[in-house]
C-alpha cells in the first residue's frame, strides 16, 4: 500500500497509509503524544496543508504528503464548523417537520448561521420551538455524517428527484466536474464541508 508523509503541528513526521482519514491520522499521532490527546478530544475538523491550506472534516482521506493539525472546537474555525453543522441540522429538522419545504443555502455568518427556506405559507413563530425540539431529537439519534463526492450531473439528477429545485440551480452554476454531498440519516445536502 502506498504511504504518505504527514507532518504534524509539533514537527513530528509520520509515514501513514495513503487514504487514511484525517481524524484517524490525528488519533494515531495523539497516541504517541500525550499532549495530543487533549487536542484530539477537542477536534471538530482538521487543517490540511498540501497545495494551500484547507479545513476538512475528520473523515476526509489524506491522499498525498501534507501538514496536518486538528481544528479545536473553541477556535474561530472550529466555531464555524459547529455553526455550519447546526445549519444542516436545522435544515434536516425543517424537512422532517415540513417535507414540502425547499432548501436553498445555509451559510455561517459572523455571529451565527442561517438557512434559507421556501415553504408554502412561510413559517410562524410557533414553528420555531417545534424545529428546535426536532433538532434536539435528531442530535439524540447520534446519526453519522458521511461525505460523498459525485459527478455534477449525478448531483443534479438526485436533487431533481428530491424536488429540490433551488439546489439544482445552485449545482448548475458550479463549474466543477464533481461536487460534495453530506448525508445525515435521510437528509442529503450539497456542501463543500466541513
Amino acid at each position: 500500500m502506498a504511504e504518505i508523509r504527514v507532518t504534524f503541528e509539533d514537527g513530528a513526521v509520520e509515514r501513514l497509509p495513503a487514504g487514511i482519514a484525517a481524524g484517524e491520522a490525528i488519533r494515531r499521532h495523539a497516541e504517541r503524544d500525550g499532549a495530543g490527546r487533549a487536542r484530539l478530544e477537542r477536534a471538530v475538523a482538521a487543517r490540511v496543508e498540501a497545495d494551500g491550506s484547507t479545513v476538512v472534516d475528520l473523515t476526509r482521506p489524506l491522499l498525498r504528503d501534507c501538514q496536518l493539525a486538528p481544528v479545536a472546537v473553541e477556535s474561530p474555525e472550529g466555531l464555524d464548523v459547529i455553526r455550519h453543522s447546526a445549519a444542516h441540522l436545522m435544515a434536516q429538522a425543517v424537512k422532517r417537520l415540513f417535507p414540502e419545504t425547499q432548501i436553498t443555502i445555509g451559510p455561517v455568518i459572523e455571529n451565527g448561521f442561517y438557512y434559507d427556506f421556501k415553504r408554502p405559507g412561510g413559517f410562524a413563530s410557533e414553528d420555531l420551538p417545534r424545529i428546535e425540539e426536532m433538532m434536539r431529537a435528531i442530535v439524540a439519534e447520534d446519526l453519522p455524517v458521511r461525505r460523498e463526492e459525485v459527478a455534477r450531473g449525478e448531483a443534479i439528477r438526485r436533487f431533481r428527484e428530491m424536488g429540490e429545485h433551488y439546489k439544482v440551480e445552485i449545482i448548475e452554476g458550479i463549474p466543477d466536474a464533481t461536487v460534495s454531498l453530506y448525508h445525515q440519516g435521510e437528509f442529503v445536502d450539497l456542501c463543500r464541508g466541513p
